[in-house]
């Protein structure tokens, strides 16, 4: 879900400007994780900004680096390497549901792993506060219309395309029908006796 905002977010910023991604969370698969992952789905159109480190310092009395590696641990605090080995693990199926493979670092080789350090982590024990992560994001160019590569849910499958719509009976929709009527009634019998109030009233 965060990933989704994020995205969208990128999405309706202007090009050339500047988005902020923060949480009060120390966590990097809410963090980097996402960072990482936004990134790689847009493509090139957004960069880590260059200079939260100095302003962070400056503000906050000290902070940290973004990180670029991290460990990914199920429900029994078992360390999975990657995402298949978590998905063909005997953990509980509806446990395996919550995990994303962008939960996972990315390859440290990558353009991406290597703009993590840019990220800032404010620090308890440095800043006298609470745990904060913050990511100053630049869109250099404007989003490809589609996410890259296409989010699992983004699109419904070739079966429930083909699916038939459930249409409610009749009856239902007649019914819906009297009930939308009624609220209309009353909606337009309250703005009457506001708009009376405020003639008196003048």
């Amino acid at each position: 879900t965060q990933l989704r905002l994020a995205q969208r977010a990128a999405q309706l910023l202007k090009a050339g400007g500047i988005m902020v991604y923060s949480t009060c969370s120390l966590n990097p698969i809410e963090n980097e994780a996402v960072v990482g992952a936004l990134l790689e789905r847009c493509g090139g159109a957004l960069e880590l900004a260059d200079g939260a480190h100095a302003i962070a310092t400056r503000l906050a009395g000290g902070c940290a680096p973004g990180m670029h590696k991290w460990p990914v641990l199920d429900f029994a605090l078992q360390r999975h390497e990657a995402f298949e080995a978590l998905a063909t693990s005997e953990r509980p199926r509806g446990e395996r549901r919550l995990y994303r493979a962008s939960m996972w670092p990315p390859d440290p080789t990558t353009h991406v792993a290597q703009q993590l350090p840019k990220c800032v982590r404010l620090l308890p024990h440095r800043s006298d506060s609470g745990g904060f992560f913050v990511a100053l994001l630049r869109k250099l160019r404007p989003l490809a219309p589609f996410p890259s590569p296409i989010w699992p849910r983004a699109h419904p499958s070739p079966r429930a395309l083909a699916a038939p719509l459930a249409l409610a009976p009749a009856r239902d929709a007649h019914r819906y029908s009297r009930i939308s009527t009624h609220l209309r009634k009353q909606l337009k019998a309250r703005l009457r006796a506001v708009a009376a109030s405020c003639r008196e009233g003048g």
